[in-house]
């Protein structure tokens, strides 16, 4: 059983203790100015009206509280009831359902038995309800995440050995890591305009074209063995910035979205990341395409366009590079281990 108190009849020195350990319960009362309000509110509440400010207890330890302001204004109730157990929380709601019914505002009542049925049809608290949610998300997650390799789980614990001690020295992480789903969601959002520009482009200088069986297959077999290639390119202009060179650079397959990936286990500059981000674009989708209108190669094209179609990923993560926050402190710029993408270590503080 609960034990329900109202302010209005505590004594001076009471109110103090509350006004002190408040904050442990979740109650607003850090500043001066929070505690000034409450008392300010405090000295209008009456017997027979709003607003009222109960605190409950559990054998005499303070574990909650119902401020019920009354119909006027935006705020109308105020309670911790959703962070208790089951029972718990429908006394309290109980409680001030029945303070309201008492007080004649049956608007207030009706608030509290909502939330009270709400309570009872799910046969658990709020809290119990989240923990119990977010559980069942965690274990979602863990089941969706794929498994990592061994040289995978080798290089995200050295990834996550050097962000710790990156934290410790005062730097804030900012990821801007990204899905396959998104990378080709943004796949048609970036790319297939462009795709379409050239498109016409070719057309409009070459004719439409066609092209044979054969062709087609050695237009995609030719495009599996540029992936291959274009992940290189990453790996070849990384190394020249790392102090390691080509020891820095390890490659690897999410088998989950059948992605190829390259990752430097080096800090980089921004230039540097965006120079690595930006030739396999430059070298294996840009070029061909142009050379292809002006040669009025139908195959060229097409191999130019499936590159390009599987650019979203790598613009994706370029477009989040240059358009992340303007970092006025020391910034770091690390690649993922094993993820597309990379992470953002801003100084916020310098350690003493």
């Amino acid at each position: 059983m609960l034990t329900f108190r109202n302010m209005r009849e505590m004594t001076k020195d009471e109110i103090k203790v509350f006004l002190r350990e408040g904050r442990k319960i979740g109650c607003a009362v850090h500043t001066k100015e929070e505690r000034q309000e409450l008392l300010e509110a405090l000295s209008r509440s009456k017997e027979t009206g709003f607003p009222q400010f109960v605190l409950v207890y559990k054998k005499d330890m303070l574990m909650g509280f119902l401020f019920i302001y009354g119909e006027a204004g935006h705020t109308w109730i105020i309670h911790n009831a959703d962070e208790k157990t089951y029972e718990q929380e429908k006394e309290m709601l109980a409680y001030g359902r029945d303070l309201c019914k008492k007080l004649g505002s049956e608007k207030l009542a009706a608030c509290f038995q909502e939330q009270l049925e709400e309570v009872e049809r799910m046969g658990k608290s709020h809290r119990e309800a989240w923990v119990a949610w977010n559980a069942e998300k965690n274990r979602k997650k863990q089941k969706k995440e794929r498994k990592l390799t061994a040289a995978e789980q080798k290089r995200k614990e050295m990834f996550l050995e050097k962000k710790t001690a990156l934290e410790a020295e005062g730097f804030e992480v900012h990821d801007l890591t990204i899905s396959a789903v998104y990378a080709n969601f943004m796949a048609v959002v970036l790319v297939l305009p462009t795709l379409l520009v050239l498109w016409a482009v070719f057309v409009w200088k070459n004719s439409h074209g066609s092209i044979s069986n054969p062709m087609l297959l050695v237009v995609l077999v030719l495009f599996f063995l540029l992936i291959v290639v274009h992940e290189a390119i990453y790996g070849l202009f990384w190394s020249f910035f790392a102090k390691n060179k080509w020891k820095s650079i390890s490659f690897g397959i999410m088998w989950n979205s059948l992605t190829p990936y390259c990752t430097c286990q080096e800090e980089l500059t921004k230039g540097q990341y965006a120079i690595g981000g930006v030739m396999p674009c430059v070298l294996l989708r840009i070029v061909p395409a142009i050379a292809a209108i002006f040669l009025g190669s139908l195959p060229l094209f097409w191999v130019g366009a499936l590159m390009i179609l599987a650019a979203g990923g790598d613009l994706t993560i370029l477009w989040k590079l240059f358009s992340s926050s303007d970092f006025k402190e020391e910034v770091r710029y690390l690649d993922h281990p094993y993820e597309a993408g990379l992470v953002i270590l801003e100084r916020t503080f310098s350690k003493v």
